[in-house]
């Protein structure tokens, strides 16, 4: 019976160590998503300040045509 309970154990023990790293490896691939996401959202604001200023730079040209 005790050979029975030690197994037991160890299968819970396998199982939950398993759990954690599942967890850990899920939670590694969100961080490197939203990594991703923040290196676009950064390039999308450079482009849009960079849109912005060639926009300031071109409206007193038109206005003066």
């Amino acid at each position: 019976m005790t050979h029975v309970i030690k197994t037991l154990l160890r299968l819970i023990f396998l199982s939950v160590l398993w759990a954690l790293v599942r967890f850990t490896l899920f939670c590694l691939e969100v961080s490197e998503l939203n990594w991703e996401a923040c290196a676009v959202s950064g390039a999308e604001d450079h482009l849009i300040i960079k849109m912005r200023r060639q926009l300031k730079a071109l409206i007193p040209k038109f206005i003066k045509a």
